[in-house]
This record gives C-alpha cells, sequence and structure tokens, in this order.
C-alpha cells in the first residue's frame, strides 16, 4: 500500500520528483499517513486530497480532502 497525494482539479498524482503524474503507480509514497498531511500542509496546498493505493489491485480509496479551512471528512472510493 502506498500513500499518495491527489490535486483534486487536475486529478494527477504528486510524483517522486516533485512534478504531478497522471500514472497512480508513478506517485510518491509517503508511507504514512502523517507524513503527507505535513506535505501537503507545508505546500499550502488547496484541493488535493491524500490517497490509500494498493497496488497489487490497482485500487484506491480517498483518506482525507484539504480545503481552504483545513482538512475535511474521509471521501469516497476512488
Amino acid at each position: 500500500m502506498k500513500v499518495i497525494i491527489q490535486d483534486l482539479e487536475t486529478q494527477k498524482f504528486l510524483a517522486a520528483d516533485e512534478s504531478w503524474t497522471e500514472n497512480i503507480a508513478a506517485a510518491k509514497d509517503f508511507h504514512f499517513r502523517p507524513r503527507a498531511f505535513d506535505a501537503v500542509r507545508l505546500e499550502h496546498a488547496h484541493e488535493v486530497r491524500v490517497m490509500y493505493y494498493f497496488e497489487d489491485l490497482d485500487y484506491a480509496i480517498g483518506a482525507r480532502n484539504w480545503q481552504d479551512h483545513g482538512w475535511a471528512d474521509l471521501c469516497a472510493a476512488a
């Protein structure tokens, strides 16, 4: 399982080189949810979500969305 970040507007994923990619398998793995949340807060990113990606199943589920005023509740599966 990978912990990844997705831009909600573009539907792209943050890659290891800090670029954005459409390839979910190429998304940067933050390993732990708090690390991903910290990265979002440090970047002051708007409209992104932290997701769990299960590579062997090619399945992802959203953990939380970041909005201008803070973290929203659990989002729907993707």
